[in-house]
């Protein structure tokens, strides 16, 4: 199983393509039009794209899934709280923003509008990088063999399956089927969904 991925970083988004822009509502609405032009051009290509990107506006959320497609956008929600993400700010960025140093900025001089209805929901604030990472890539495995997300096992352990609904598949017949799936996209993805939660955790790079 080859999977093609590639990760759009914000950050480096900002570097390049959007240098332009700056962080007031319309620049912010521009740069993730952006990135999700270039996440649809990609993903027709045959790539799985990653978006790591602060959007903090409903409406533009609903106009990147319209973009990439409503049937290839997976909307996770990164769930940390202001006071962690002050913790692990190694910029010193919030410092400088309720100085009144950094306008526009997100959970202190911007609003966050959390999204209502998203794919999944990763708790940065108490999962760790790597925990946050198998929560994916297993959540995406269930939903593939149409396992209920309630019965998502909580253990975030590969070897730990949650029951089958009805008789759409033997856990014994296909068990070996999903460890196999596991491991072939842990090998392809999870490299680049750790780096991207060890922007969440940089102290433990």
């Amino acid at each position: 199983m080859n999977i093609n991925t590639y990760v759009l970083d914000g950050d480096n988004i900002r570097h390049g393509l959007s240098s332009d822009l700056g962080f007031n509502q319309y620049d912010r609405k521009e740069n993730i039009r952006r990135i999700s032009e270039v996440a649809n051009i990609l993903n027709d290509a045959g790539f799985i794209v990653i978006c790591p990107a602060i959007s903090p506006f409903k409406d533009d959320r609903i106009m990147a899934k319209k973009i990439i497609k409503e049937n290839k956008f997976i909307e996770i929600f990164c769930n940390c709280d202001l006071k962690t993400c002050e913790n692990r700010d190694t910029k010193g960025l919030y410092k400088l923003a309720k100085q009144g140093k950094i306008k526009n900025f997100t959970g202190i001089s911007s609003p966050y509008q959390e999204p209502e209805n998203p794919n999944l929901i990763v708790n940065t604030s108490i999962m760790s990088a790597d925990d946050s990472a198998n929560r994916i890539v297993l959540n995406k495995i269930y939903n593939f063999f149409e396992i209920e997300e309630n019965e998502l096992s909580t253990t975030l352990n590969p070897g730990s399956y949650p029951k089958y609904v009805g008789n759409k598949i033997d856990k014994n017949r296909d068990k070996n089927n999903i460890d196999y799936l596991t491991n072939k996209m842990k090998e392809e993805v999870i490299d680049h969904l750790e780096d991207i939660f060890s922007l969440y955790y940089p102290e433990s790079l």
